[in-house]
């Protein structure tokens, strides 16, 4: 039977006897193992991404990790609509909603602005409409002034994301009644959604409001953290460390959770990928970790295999287009660059 290169190089990389004897001889099953993991597939794409087939190398040091996180660009879209009631002027809550929409549009986001204010159900079905239409992820509502609890509960459950409520102060009051009652509306209406089930948060102040808008960016933030997480594609490089039972997780738990995939790997198949590595890459990693600057007791050579692991292992990423691989200590292969109990290498940031 004619063996591939692949197979006869990860053999040949089992039966390597170490300065260190790091590695046990290959042995005929683990031979087997090696055809297997060949015949899956994995490494004829490793092979393509490192030998100038649908993935340059050099690009992968220079782009940085991850062939999905670099393709899949995460952007936030937060819907906007300011709220007020028929019986409070609507001049102060328009100016208002044109001022925090501005603001909202300097941070990170794509901002979706409701065409008119929401003051009944019909505009709150024109604004659950547009908003949907954009495939918003976060809600931000003002409440312009007093609210009834129609009017936002009736947005957020067509669109099932969660909500920011925003409340401002009152204005100077000069005699007479309240010119806004914006506190008791949002109040009101955070009632409400939490009774509901809904996932709400609160914030206060004016659009001018240094503090209030960088809550505003950081919910924004964390919004499009978990939006990245439902997309995201993890590798494991091997089992938990023996001895480290906090190391273990429901991979089903974790998806539902937060979205990720987990998708696991032999430490075989990294191995592989390490012999696919072109001298180029090696070189070019190397550059880049000597002028990272001083280096203890770590030579040349130490440094080149560890620069071939790594570049390995971004081809298996750019292969696998996955977020981030994550890595058991790889036990018994210090001769391949591996020396820590435990080592990660994330995806884009």
């Amino acid at each position: 039977m004619h063996k591939p290169r692949v197979y006869i190089g990860l053999c040949q990389l089992l039966e390597k006897k170490a300065t260190k004897q790091i590695l046990p001889e290959a042995s005929e099953e683990r031979c087997a193992h090696a055809e297997a993991t060949q015949n899956s597939g994995l490494v004829q794409r490793v092979a393509a991404a490192t030998q100038g087939g649908a993935l340059e190398p050099s690009r992968v040091y220079l782009e940085g990790i991850g062939g999905h996180g670099a393709d899949h660009k995460v952007s936030n879209h937060v819907g906007f609509m300011t709220t007020a009631a028929e019986h409070f002027p609507y001049e102060r809550p328009q100016q208002l909603s044109a001022q925090a929409a501005s603001a909202l549009q300097a941070l990170e986001a794509e901002v979706v602005v409701a065409e008119r204010l929401v003051v009944d159900p019909a505009s709150a079905e024109a604004a659950a409409a547009q908003f949907l239409a954009s495939g918003v992820d976060l809600l931000v509502s003002l409440c312009g002034s007093f609210t009834w609890d129609n009017m936002p509960v009736r947005v957020t459950q067509e669109l099932n994301v969660p909500i920011l409520l925003w409340g401002i102060p009152e204005p100077e009051m000069a005699g007479g009644r309240l010119e806004a009652n914006s506190l008791v509306g949002v109040t009101m209406n955070a009632a409400a959604l939490k009774r509901l089930g809904q996932q709400y948060k609160f914030v206060y102040g004016l659009p001018t409001d240094e503090a209030a808008l960088a809550e505003i960016r950081r919910t924004i933030r964390v919004i499009g953290a978990l939006k990245g997480l439902r997309h995201a594609r993890l590798d494991i490089v091997g089992g938990r460390p023996p001895g480290f039972y906090g190391s273990t997780y429901d991979e089903l738990d974790l998806r539902r959770a937060i979205g990720v995939e987990v998708i696991p790997i032999e430490i075989s198949e990294v191995l592989a990928a390490y012999e696919w590595v072109p001298e180029a890459d090696v070189d070019l990693g190397l550059a880049r970790v000597t002028g990272l600057g001083r280096r203890a007791g770590a030579t040349e050579d130490d440094l080149r295999r560890v620069s071939r692991l790594y570049a390995g292992m971004k081809s298996i990423i750019q292969a696998e287009r996955l977020s981030a691989i994550a890595v058991k200590w790889l036990c018994g292969s210090s001769s391949y660059g591996a020396r820590s109990p435990s080592r990660s290498w994330p995806g884009p940031t």
